[in-house]
C-alpha cells in the first residue's frame, strides 16, 4: 500500500521521494528536495539522502557539512522534462560548481562525469528517468534508470 507519509513531496514537479530507502546494503534517510529550474520551467528534481546523519548537521545545514562528512551520500534525479545530454551536464556541472567549489577532486572529476553521461545516455533524458549519484568516501558511483511508463512515486 503507498503511504504518503513515508514519502516527502517536492513541490515544483510533484515527484515524490521515499524517507527512508535501502541501497548497496546501506539504508538512508532522506535529507531535503529541491528543483532544478531553466527559464522558469522545471527540469528536475533532487533529493538528497544520508546514511548517518552527522550531529553538526542539525545545527548547519550546509552542501558543505554533508560533502565533508565521511557518511555516504545519495543525490537522486527525477526528471521532470525531457532533455538532451549536453544541457543537462551544463545543468550538473553548474550546480555541482557552485555548491563544492572548495573541494578540487570533485570538480576534476566532474570533467569524467560528462565524459560518462555522453557516453551511456546518448539519447539524453526522458521524463521519468532516474540519475542515482552514490558518494562513497572517495568516489562517486553513478546509476541511471531508464523508465517506460509513468511513474507516480
Amino acid at each position: 500500500i503507498f503511504n504518503l507519509n513515508n514519502y516527502e513531496k517536492e513541490e515544483g514537479s510533484g515527484f515524490y521521494f521515499k524517507k527512508d530507502i535501502s541501497f548497496n546494503n546501506s539504508e538512508f534517510k532522506l535529507i531535503g528536495v529541491g528543483c532544478r529550474y531553466k527559464i522558469l520551467l522545471s527540469m528536475y528534481s533532487v533529493g538528497m539522502y544520508i546514511n548517518n546523519i552527522p550531529g553538526n548537521l542539525k545545527i548547519k545545514n550546509s552542501i558543505e557539512t554533508i560533502l565533508n562528512d565521511e557518511s555516504k551520500k545519495i543525490l537522486l534525479l527525477k526528471i521532470y522534462r525531457e532533455i538532451d545530454i549536453l544541457s543537462m551536464i551544463s545543468a550538473l556541472n553548474s550546480a555541482f560548481l557552485k555548491r563544492i567549489e572548495k573541494e578540487k577532486k570533485i570538480n576534476q572529476n566532474l570533467l569524467h562525469l560528462e565524459w560518462i553521461l555522453k557516453k551511456y545516455i546518448k539519447n539524453g533524458l526522458k521524463q521519468n528517468d532516474e540519475l542515482l549519484f552514490e558518494w562513497d568516501t572517495n568516489k562517486i558511483n553513478i546509476y541511471i534508470g531508464k523508465n517506460d511508463k509513468e511513474i507516480n512515486n
